[in-house]
């Protein structure tokens, strides 16, 4: 049976349009229309066939490079099966930082990553009450958008593969609130991003006036990263984290994506974070955990400003960590050597490890900074 043509045949139609409930493997993407609002089932299910390597769902605009408005998705279970398909991955020369170029028809294509859920040009997209399970890279990609939220996603994760994100935003994008994401992400479960990789940089741009407001995750990578790297981040507000991250709470990045591109990360505010390290080490569950076996579980930060940053008028407060480890040497916040931090306020820290001992909230490499 051809669940795509009879699925698109709904979609195609416009308004409100209601799936069946039932589970449907779907045999390439299907795509969603201005003026859409999408109803599913929670025990509704899109799932890739086993060595499907393309998105579940698409906007129109992505291939046919036009906004889209008004787009809306509710409920439903969108399956990866990522266990018995690989991506693809650069060959040498093909990075921005080996002179690279980003390649529209490759990132059409979809398999080097596998995005899952991709959303492109669009003005006022409302994503709420979604399972996203084992996607081979990203569960959800929103790209130059605005006026957008995406709010009661569950993050049902294998961990099997790297770079699993949750949300991810690529810049350009404005105005836009993420709320109540749950679940265990192999990277990070909400990353802003003004700039990508070849890879994934459909767009690039600000990003701007965003609120990112509830946060849970056990045994996560990363909470929140904000990355810049030519174009910056500003006025953004994450409020709510709950959990566990092996890597950071939340990260302040640059990660040269564009040799030599300025960075810059201002006006955010930081409040009510509720996380610190997993209770256990022991990854021996046929996971790929990315990232742990150089012991970032133990020795990384909550909060992070990485080499190469730029980062200005930042406030941290209302952070609560309590440890269930000795073995953890992680600071609560990091300051790299080779970053820059100005305008830095922090309210109420606390901390906690088992052993009683003392441990400055802040480790500030710059010389002669001292809190």
């Amino acid at each position: 049976m051809d669940n795509a043509s009879t699925l698109q045949s709904l979609l195609d139609r416009r308004g409100r349009v209601v799936f069946p409930s039932g589970v449907f493997v779907i045999e390439r993407p299907l795509v969603i229309h201005s003026d859409t609002s999408l109803f599913l089932a929670p025990d509704t299910v899109l799932r890739l066939p086993d060595d499907g390597v393309f998105s579940l769902i698409e906007n129109d605009g992505l291939r046919e490079d036009k906004e889209n408005f008004n787009i809306s998705i509710e409920g439903g279970v969108w399956d990866g099966t990522n266990e018995k398909c690989e991506r693809k991955f650069l060959a040498p020369g093909e990075s921005y930082a080996e002179g690279g170029k980003f390649d529209r028809e490759r990132y059409l294509k979809n398999d080097y990553l596998g995005l899952l859920m991709r959303f492109v040009h669009c003005a006022n997209l409302h994503l709420s009450s979604l399972t996203v399970k084992d996607p081979l890279s990203f569960g959800v990609q929103i790209a130059d958008a605005k006026n957008f939220t995406v709010e009661n996603v569950y993050l049902d994760y294998n961990c099997k593969k790297r770079n699993m994100d949750g949300i991810h935003v690529t810049g350009p994008a404005r105005f836009g609130l993420i709320r109540n994401i749950r679940g265990t992400a192999n990277d990070d479960q909400v990353a802003l991003t003004a700039d990508a990789t070849a890879l994934t940089e459909i767009t690039r741009g600000p990003i701007e006036d965003i609120v990112i407001d509830g946060v849970f995750g056990e045994n996560t990578y990363t909470g929140v990263r904000l990355l810049s790297s030519g174009n910056p981040v500003r006025n953004v507000t994450v409020r709510n984290l709950f959990g566990t991250c092996r890597y950071n709470a939340v990260s302040f990045t640059h990660h040269d994506q564009h040799p030599g591109a300025p960075c810059l990360i201002e006006n955010v505010h930081i409040s009510d974070v509720y996380m610190s390290k997993p209770a256990s080490f022991d990854f021996d569950d046929g996971k790929f955990h990315f990232d742990t076996e150089d012991g970032a579980a133990l020795h990384c930060p909550l909060i992070e400003f990485f080499p190469g940053t730029v980062s200005k008028n930042v406030r941290i407060e209302n952070v609560f960590r309590r440890e269930t480890r000795n073995e953890v040497d992680a600071p609560l916040i990091r300051i790299s050597s080779a970053a820059v931090v100005e305008g830095l306020s922090l309210g109420t820290l606390v901390q906690s490890f088992p052993d009683g001992r003392e441990v400055p909230p802040v480790r500030d490499r710059r010389e002669g900074k001292r809190y």
